[in-house]
């Protein structure tokens, strides 16, 4: 069963209604996601508010919040060209959300995994952002945002992404937190790797969605809303002291980066 994610327009921090029929699905160039109603709305005068980037996938998503809760965010889709994107992305939501730079208190970015160039892009955005600006930086994990809306879900949770070469990532939750560490590898062994009763949510493609047997899965909206995910988590990660080293912080990769110096010709490929 392959299906989507029920949207709950006024209902924070996130979470999913299965079988539902409303929902947000991932279309192509930029989507807006109104206010949600409660939600803080405009700032006015002096207030510290959140600003949220995630370019762990092949969009920018960026994010205006207030103690966890969402005033705007935007998605725009960008292939894997995050680079020369992220600060325009940055202006637009600010003035969406009617928050100047100024008024920022807390930078939180997505850590992957992911592409590598977009993680490295959106990660030192963030870092430039908070050293310039003088606040705090959060960094959340993506298979921990993706795995959060589905918390209630009365068993695991299965967060998958693509990983290249026909190889998937992926990591199993419950309740929210993580049962082992992230794996990867191909199809025969993600599947093999459930446990009973999961749900696998994310980058849910045929061949993974066709397999015999297969258990529930969602995809496209089941990941429409990461960015407000990643604030509502980065939120929760400050109030409970989890700040970054900005020395230290670096980004999720299960593999490493198929990029850098090449190898002399004949040298041992071991």
């Amino acid at each position: 069963m392959v299906g989507d994610v029920a949207a709950v327009d006024g209902w924070w921090p996130p979470r999913c209604v299965y079988g539902g029929t409303e929902g947000i699905v991932a279309t192509g160039g930029a989507r807006w996601i109104t206010p949600l109603r409660g939600s803080p709305g405009r700032a006015r005068g002096r207030c510290d508010v959140e600003l949220t980037i995630d370019t762990a996938g092949d969009s920018i998503g960026v994010c205006v919040s207030r103690e966890g809760v969402v005033v705007a965010e935007r998605v725009t889709v960008v292939g894997y060209r995050h680079t020369a994107g992220i600060i325009p992305e940055v202006d637009a939501i600010l003035q969406q959300a009617d928050v100047q730079r100024s008024q920022l208190g807390l930078i939180v970015v997505c850590l992957g995994p992911g592409g590598y160039t977009g993680l490295r892009s959106g990660i030192s955005a963030a870092k430039g952002l908070a050293l310039g600006f003088g606040v705090p930086l959060v960094g959340v994990g993506r298979f921990e945002a993706e795995a959060w809306p589905h918390r209630e879900w009365p068993g695991p949770v299965v967060t998958v992404h693509h990983a290249g070469g026909g190889e998937y990532a992926w990591q199993v939750f419950e309740g929210g937190e993580p049962l082992g560490p992230a794996r990867i590898g191909l199809r025969d062994a993600l599947v093999e790797s459930l446990p009973a009763g999961a749900l696998v949510v994310g980058e849910v493609d045929e061949a993974l969605a066709t397999w015999p047997g297969a258990p529930p899965m969602l995809t496209g909206g089941a990941t429409a809303h990461r960015a407000s995910v990643v604030a509502t988590l980065g939120w929760r990660h400050f109030v409970a002291g989890e700040i970054e080293d900005f020395a230290a912080l670096s980004p999720i990769y299960l593999r490493e980066p198929a990029i850098g110096p090449q190898k002399k010709r004949g040298e041992n490929d071991n």
